[in-house]
């Protein structure tokens, strides 16, 4: 409602602390495995204390966002990554002759470039927050909110971090992510 966008899962009972397999965007919407339902609900609290601080941007408020983030678990777009073999090769594709990657295929977050040129890393935190039309460009996994941390620390050219980026959302800054992680991880 008013977002503008700029696997099926098989183990039932796997613990909470694992990532599930990569979701498809025609699944994404039916999945009720358990833990994806139990992380969601954990991660809607997070989104309610991203509206408050958005209609009231006190001190107090950002740090109910900030204590919510810390173990949540987030929907991150991912796209696949060929090797360079694979993807010289998957040029060469036509109708009647496919081409099957050689190398393992690996997912990796999408990231979004604004205006600005800042290179974003953006998720949501639940299925509702996704609009139709974006749902369904990528493949999408539920990632626990310092694996996304770590990932921005490990990539430079990303700018922020941007949660529910198509509703009231909550925009972290590359800094302040990499004190989040000294905080959650001080040895590492």
């Amino acid at each position: 409602a008013g977002k503008q966008p700029s696997q099926n899962v098989q183990q039932a009972s796997q613990p909470m602390n694992t990532a599930l397999p990569a979701i498809t965007p025609n699944k994404l919407k039916s999945v009720n495995h358990p833990d994806i339902l139990k992380r969601e609900d954990s991660a809607r609290v997070l989104g309610y204390f991203i509206e408050r601080y958005d209609s009231d941007k006190t001190v107090a408020n950002l740090q109910n966002c900030m204590n919510n983030f810390m173990d949540v678990w987030l929907w991150v777009p991912m796209r696949m990554q060929f090797s360079s073999a694979d993807a010289a090769g998957l040029k060469t594709q036509t109708m009647s002759r496919k081409y099957v990657p050689k190398d393992p295929v690996r997912l990796v977050p999408e990231l979004l470039k604004a205006p600005n040129g800042d290179v974003l890393y953006f998720s949501f935190t639940s299925r509702d927050e996704i609009s139709e039309e974006f749902m369904q460009k990528y493949v999408w996994m539920q990632m626990p909110s310092l694996q996304c941390s770590v990932f921005i620390a490990k990539h430079p050219e990303v700018t922020a971090i941007v949660i529910n980026p198509f509703s009231k959302n909550l925009a972290l800054k590359r800094d302040f992510m990499m004190k989040v992680i000294k905080k959650k991880n001080p040895d590492g």
